[in-house]
């Protein structure tokens, strides 16, 4: 069966699956550092699935429901765009409709992916400014950041509160157990 796909649909696959990695690479470094007290170091979650960061997100702060439905579906049409593109419901490369249908699921996807990178650049904005409020960006970024910050920062707080024993120090643990 020939493939109606075109080189248009091939590109605009490839371009989605590179921004979902750079969204999921975000992700990592918004858990380690715009969610928490760290200003540098090693990454913990660099090695983490992006399931696994959703996970790892929802124990450092206190998801609220708008959030956690972008993330399912995120997680879920990413995981099917990934792993099984020729098995989402309704595509068919070798039919128009089906190729129809792919076109719109990557709309989809592509939305939910920008969504998502906004909101963590945010974090990751507001962290910078509170750390580093002397760290001068490129103009061009500091526009893009600037503008993404209107956007999703003072909304912030529909999308999750951070837990209170995130934001504390842990507490030593290094005293020898007696035995």
């Amino acid at each position: 069966m020939k493939s109606m796909l075109t080189d248009s649909d091939y590109f605009a696959i490839g371009s989605l699956h590179v921004k979902i990695h750079a969204c999921e690479v975000f992700l990592k470094s918004a858990l380690d550092f715009g969610l928490s007290s760290k200003t540098h170091g090693s990454s913990t979650a660099q090695k983490l699935t992006l399931g696994q960061l959703i996970a790892a997100l929802k124990k450092k702060v206190e998801v609220h429901q708008a959030l956690k439905d972008l993330l399912s579906r995120f997680l879920q049409s990413r995981n099917d765009f990934a792993h099984n593109i020729s098995k989402i419901p309704g595509v068919d490369f070798g039919t128009e409709q089906g190729v129809n249908n792919l076109r719109e699921f990557l709309e989809s996807l592509d939305e939910d992916t920008d969504v998502v990178l906004n909101v963590f650049a945010a974090v990751m904005y507001r962290w910078q400014k509170l750390n580093f409020p002397d760290f001068e960006s490129e103009p061009e970024a500091k526009q893009i950041l600037d503008k993404t910050f209107a956007l999703h920062g003072p909304n912030l707080g529909q999308y999750f509160s951070i837990r209170s024993e995130v934001l504390e120090p842990k507490k030593n643990s290094n005293k020898k157990k007696k035995r």
